[in-house]
């Protein structure tokens, strides 16, 4: 499927947050936008706890993932301003 990304919202927008992943949730939210972090990594969900072996990749990816709004309903205005409000965010807690 050949698809114009210009034309599509995916069904998530989502970061990976190297450090302070939480004062970056706190401070987007002060600024007045929605954030959630990842959900856990499967391995550590109950009807995967039967799997043996380490995931370091999923473990890392949960505790450093934060969900951005998403929404058909985003203006451009309103995705610019969501991606310089993480900028100037990084900015601070640098």
């Amino acid at each position: 499927i050949d698809t114009d990304l210009r034309d599509t919202a995916p069904w998530f927008i989502d970061i990976l947050v190297e450090r302070r992943r939480d004062d970056l949730a706190s401070l987007l939210s002060e600024r007045g936008i929605g954030t959630r972090p990842f959900y856990p990594a499967i391995h550590t969900q109950r009807p995967y706890h039967w799997v043996e072996g380490k995931f370091p990749n999923s473990d890392w990816a949960a505790c450093s993932g934060l969900w951005l709004p998403s929404s058909s309903f985003l203006t451009d205005d309103d995705v610019h301003c969501i991606c310089n409000q993480v900028g100037e965010s990084f900015a601070c807690i640098a």
